[in-house]
């Protein structure tokens, strides 16, 4: 577990959840995901905070819902407000046995630790059934860079371009990038190994 990881699962996830949990939900990303992945019959959020767009993404598809958040507090209110969804305390970084048809990271890939980046990857790619599709919501940087995370000395957010770090794996496809003017970005992947390794014919 690294630095960044450790902090979020002792506290920093609670504060983060109360200061954002009376905020108004920007609700673009489902909109987007509505728009562009047919009907999943599963889905995890990483980074789902309390539940409340992963309740209406289960409401719109009628599926089983997974929802990760190092937040205990969050979780707890969750349980109490989305009994149908099911909740894990955690972050990117867990290792996941169950398969799913939609993962989403739920903006949480800017705080996590750079030495993780590769295992979280990996996690998501064992994760996803193959046809199934990966949405990412983060920061859309010009390009990579950090800054001091303020609400924690030590800590950094981190900007880049997180889909690249699945795109680079010839099974993904890019399916959409939806920009928003809060400086962020909703990116929808496709992952489908047969088309990324097609068959050759090699004649003699």
């Amino acid at each position: 577990m690294g630095r960044q990881e450790n902090e979020f699962m002792n506290g920093e996830g609670n504060c983060w959840y109360e200061r954002n949990k009376d905020k108004p939900g920007n609700y673009t990303r489902n909109g987007v995901i509505a728009d562009h992945i047919p009907e999943p019959s599963s889905i995890l959020e990483i980074g789902c905070a309390d539940g409340r767009y992963l309740s209406d993404l289960q409401n719109l598809y009628g599926c089983k819902c997974t929802g990760i958040d190092p937040s205990e507090e969050a979780l707890t209110i969750g349980r109490k407000r989305y009994p149908d969804l099911s909740f894990i305390c955690g972050t990117a970084n867990l290792r996941l046995i169950v398969k799913y048809d939609l993962i989403i990271y739920g903006f949480c890939l800017y705080v996590c630790d750079r030495e993780t980046l590769p295992t979280i990857v990996a996690i998501g790619d064992g994760a996803l059934h193959d046809g199934g599709h990966l949405v990412i919501h983060d920061f859309d940087p010009d390009y990579p860079h950090k800054l001091p995370y303020k609400h924690a000395e030590g800590l950094f957010s981190y900007k880049q371009d997180y889909s690249k770090l699945w795109l680079a794996n010839p099974a993904y496809s890019l399916v959409h990038k939806h920009v928003i003017e809060d400086g962020t970005a909703v990116w929808v992947l496709k992952k489908n190994i047969a088309a990324g390794w097609p068959l050759e014919q090699h004649h003699d």
